[in-house]
């Protein structure tokens, strides 16, 4: 029905207060999110390396650090939410997938610092399903928007290990194995990088 669109966790971690002056930056601001701060939300981030790694993935993802792209209260237009609605999923990782997007598209977002409190009640994230939603929206971004990426992240998860591993190699076994994902990383960068030439000049 209006313009402005608020939504926010009903689990007591979210500052509710800070709605007022979210909704007046918004005036300024495409997006303005409630960038959790505080020791409840730290600790989780530090004790969790899966959100850890989201994090750093998000981050590379984007070129730009983001402190929290998955916050649950924020503050946006119908006008701006409307045009990518099709590419934003109904369930855990719509917030993120928002923030990759307005900022890939160089809106202006806003990101605010709140304090985070601790939950009330119990938490509804499912690990495994839920990182494999994120997984499938940050390969659907980089896919969309810097494919390259996509492949020199592929690539990286062969080189790394396998540079490592002939490294420290002490058998023939291991240095065969070492030099094959260094190789097969090399190569699939190669691959991407001419995939996204060719498409380029098509």
């Amino acid at each position: 029905t209006y313009d402005l669109i608020v939504i926010t966790d009903a689990d007591g971690t979210y500052p509710v207060y800070e709605i007022p002056s979210l909704v007046d930056q918004a005036k300024t601001f495409d997006l303005v999110i409630g960038s959790r701060t505080g020791r409840h939300y730290m600790r989780h981030l530090l004790l969790s390396p899966m959100r850890t790694s989201f994090l750093l993935l998000t981050n590379f993802v984007t070129g730009e650090w983001i402190n929290d792209p998955n916050s649950g209260l924020r503050v946006f237009k119908k006008a701006d939410i409307l045009p990518i609605l099709d590419r934003l999923p109904t369930a855990f990782s719509f917030t993120t997938t928002q923030t990759l997007i307005m900022t890939l598209e160089h809106r202006f977002v806003r990101h605010h610092p709140i304090a985070y409190a601790e939950r009330l009640g119990r938490s509804k994230i499912r690990p495994v399903r839920d990182a494999l939603r994120v997984g499938q929206t940050l390969i659907e971004v980089m896919l969309h928007y810097n494919p390259l990426k996509l492949f020199l992240l592929l690539s990286l998860i062969m080189v790394l290990p396998g540079g490592a591993a002939l490294l420290t190699a002490k058998s023939m076994g291991v240095t065969i194995a070492g030099m094959l994902m260094v190789c097969s990383g090399v190569l699939v960068f190669a691959l991407g990088m001419a995939s996204v030439t060719f498409n380029q000049k098509g």
